[in-house]
């Protein structure tokens, strides 16, 4: 069994970055700037927390822990973004443009 040190749990000790994201993160920072992100697409979507709850199948108690503390479900993402308008990449990464697949220096390849 995998014995785990409360650094590795809360990654406080080691901190690790996204490619393309110059600002490093732990797991807290980056909860709680989903949690903003969830709000703040269900604020300018013009729904009620309760409204919102209900549209997804959810208690209103659970879905106020999604705007507060916990991230939303894997299962819940896409139909919130659905629900909202809101961009996926941009819930889950805060980034408003995808960055590209190719860098400048690759040329692109031909198919055959």
């Amino acid at each position: 069994m995998q014995a785990w040190t409360t650094s590795q749990l809360t990654g406080e000790e080691r901190r690790s970055t996204l490619p393309g994201v110059t600002k490093p993160y732990t797991p807290t920072t980056y909860r709680r700037a989903f949690v903003q992100r969830v709000r703040a697409a269900r604020t300018l979507a013009s729904k009620n927390p309760l409204e919102m709850a209900q549209l997804l199948g959810v208690p209103k108690d659970t879905y106020h822990r999604y705007e507060t503390r916990t991230l939303l479900p894997h299962h819940l993402i896409e139909l919130f973004c659905q629900l909202t308008g809101a961009d996926l990449f941009w819930l889950v990464t805060g980034r408003l443009h995808r960055p590209s697949l190719q860098t400048e220096t690759q040329a692109p390849r031909k198919l055959a």
